[in-house]
């Protein structure tokens, strides 16, 4: 690995046996991934999870709150089709995220202290998170950079 370099997030939008690689068997890619910490992920949220539970960490735990914030709140703005209620990828997504949602959540509360996100089929029934989320930092500062 190059000096500085800590991790690469890779985003999964298929599955990882069908990822390219030049090596014998996926086992074998796996290790060399591995090696190279390079990182598969399924959503924002679970980069941002990985990377707070890092050692050293790479984010601070109010930084993976608001990952995990903010994917919550733009899941409704994503335009889906001309009929979202109708998308099949909708559920699934959702699905996904919420998943996601509920390990962040669970070492949010857990190893840090801080509360959980809501669920993104809870989503239409919060406030959207402010930037500046009372929440995000002890004592209702703004929140630190990541």
């Amino acid at each position: 690995a190059h000096p500085g370099f800590e991790k690469a997030y890779i985003h999964l939008v298929q599955p990882l046996e069908r990822t390219h690689h030049r090596h014998a068997s996926l086992d074998d890619a796996r290790r060399a991934w591995d090696r190279a910490r390079i990182v598969f992920v399924d959503t924002f949220v679970d980069a941002a999870l990985d990377a707070a539970t890092a050692q050293p960490p790479l984010l601070r735990p109010h930084a993976l709150r608001r990952v995990a914030l903010a994917a919550a709140a733009d899941f409704d703005l994503v335009a889906w089709s001309d009929q979202p209620n109708r998308d099949p990828r909708r559920d699934l997504r959702r699905a996904d995220l919420d998943a996601a949602l509920a390990r962040a959540n669970r070492v949010l509360t857990a190893n840090f202290g801080l509360p959980p996100v809501p669920r993104v089929a809870d989503h239409r029934s919060r406030t959207p998170p402010r930037s500046t989320d009372a929440a995000a930092e002890p004592g209702g500062k703004p929140p630190a950079p990541a």
